[in-house]
């Protein structure tokens, strides 16, 4: 194997391409740990007087910033020392805010809270936030609630204002039980009625019973009226002898239509009462029929004779 010979100028540009890698790991680590230049007097006054001008327009924040620069060691003790008053001074005049989360009725830490659109801080746990003086968007959001937006004005030298943040408890789900299912209903015929073994109706036999009371009730008006007639005959035609006047006789005559339709109807009666008894006893015991009588009584009387009418249907 031969060597081709390298002269010293190419042998020099070999030796820089090998060593170029481990200049390039080397020089990030050299930056790294070279030392921040301290800044200059000029630039300490610069951060005191912008960091004035800050406070002045209310602007707390920006002005906290500044103020906490020129406290480098590296700035004259004199403008260190002011931007230290000054920064106390600007901590006591900064307005504070606290909130207080909850969805529905459970406390909550976890909620986001933005101011004008920035996000400031992801937990509300009790301390305050340190917020510019002025009116501020405040925008609240946590998990499995609506964001809540509100507006608030801050003071200067308000330091221990608190606000409730109240989030809508999320709708609780509804669960919905199905009604039980009903058994199938079977089409089952109902069963056959026994047939009725009940005796013969006795309508009939209390039909011409009632007719027969009824008819002795009527006899027995005929003859109250056939007796009151004929006192008074007898008081106008005295000893069965001749009537002296048209009118005693007339009395007589209907006193004795009076009696006739009393003894018509007690005979009707005594014959009613008798065939519903007989009938009553010698009902035939395997009839089923349920048949209603009807009766209809209708006493008469005319001029010359009395009756008692009677019908119906059995």
């Amino acid at each position: 194997m031969s060597v081709i010979p390298l002269s010293p100028r190419l042998r020099t540009c070999v030796h820089l391409l090998l060593a170029a890698p481990v200049v390039l790991l080397w020089a990030p680590a050299a930056l790294a740990d070279a030392p921040t230049p301290a800044p200059s007097k000029q630039a300490c006054i610069g951060w005191n007087t912008e960091a004035q001008s800050l406070r002045t327009a209310g602007k707390f924040a920006a002005g906290r910033a500044l103020l906490l620069q020129c406290q480098n060691p590296a700035c004259p003790t004199a403008v260190r020392d002011d931007c230290t008053e000054r920064l106390d001074e600007l901590e006591r005049q900064q307005p504070k805010i606290a909130f207080a989360a909850k969805v529905g009725r459970e406390d909550r830490s976890a909620v986001t809270v933005a101011i004008d659109g920035t996000v400031v801080a992801t937990r509300v746990d009790g301390r305050p936030l340190l917020v510019d003086a002025g009116e501020h968007r405040f925008t609240f959001t946590t998990e499995g609630a609506a964001p809540i937006t509100k507006q608030f004005v801050l003071r200067e030298g308000d330091r221990s204002r608190s606000e409730d943040i109240v989030f809508e408890a999320p709708a609780a789900a509804v669960v919905v039980t199905p009604p039980p299912e009903k058994p199938p209903v079977e089409n089952t015929p109902p069963p056959f009625p026994a047939p009725r073994t009940e005796g013969g109706s006795v309508v009939p036999a209390i039909a011409v019973g009632a007719t027969g009371v009824v008819a002795i009730g009527v006899a027995s008006v005929f003859g109250l009226t056939a007796s009151s007639r004929w006192k008074d005959a007898q008081d106008l035609c005295p000893n069965a002898g001749a009537c002296k006047t048209e009118s005693a006789l007339s009395q007589k005559q209907a006193a004795e239509r009076w009696a006739t339709a009393s003894t018509v109807g007690f005979v009707a009666g005594g014959a009613l009462l008798a065939g519903g008894a007989v009938l009553f006893f010698l009902r035939s015991p395997g009839s089923t029929s349920s048949g209603v009588g009807r009766l209809q009584i209708a006493p008469t009387a005319g001029p010359h004779a009395a009756a008692l009418s009677v019908s119906g249907a059995f």
